[in-house]
This record gives C-alpha cells, sequence and structure tokens, in this order.
C-alpha cells in the first residue's frame, strides 16, 4: 500500500472532526493504553532510552527522546485498539455524511 495517499487523507479527516470528536478519540486511546502492557513497553523503553544516552554522554533532550520514542509507540499500538479508534472514525464520518 502507498502510504504517500494515506497520509493526507488521514490528516484530512482528522482536520475536518470537531474537538469533540478528536477529544473522544483520544479518551479511548488514553483509557485503552493506560492498562495495556504496552504502556510499560513504553516505560522501559523510555527509560533505556534515557540510559544509554547518560552512557554515552549525550545530553537528555526530550525533543531527541519524543522523536526516537513516537515512531516505535506508534507501531506497537496493540491491533484491538487501532481496531476500536478506526471503528470510532468510520461512526464519526458516517454521522458527518448524514
Amino acid at each position: 500500500m502507498n502510504t504517500d495517499s494515506v497520509i493526507p487523507s488521514a490528516q484530512r479527516v482528522y482536520h475536518k472532526m470537531t474537538p469533540e470528536d478528536k477529544s473522544e478519540l483520544r479518551a479511548i486511546a488514553e483509557t485503552r493504553l493506560r492498562d495495556h502492557p504496552w504502556r510499560q513497553d513504553m516505560q522501559s523503553l523510555i527509560t533505556d532510552i534515557v540510559k544509554e544516552k547518560i552512557d554515552r554522554g549525550d545530553p537528555i533532550v526530550l525533543g531527541d527522546i519524543v522523536a526516537e520514542v513516537l515512531p516505535r509507540a506508534r507501531s506497537k499500538v496493540p491491533e484491538e485498539v487501532r481496531k476500536e479508534l478506526l471503528d470510532k472514525i468510520r461512526q464519526i464520518l458516517i454521522g458527518d455524511m448524514q
């Protein structure tokens, strides 16, 4: 699948959502991930990255850590959470079309 065409479409959909829709999606993601092993995995990942930076003598810069963690965190979101969010997005889009 060519992701070049998917990303702009996803951005267009996101920008068309109301603040309430975005807040609801954020709440679903936060609730589902809070109690999932994903959270502990991400905490361990961050800890490991910080330890590596300290061991190398590199400065600890929040932006650098976020840039390193974010792609991994996104790719590791559990499939059931992704599905629930996509289902909710579909509901929002269908509601907008009616």
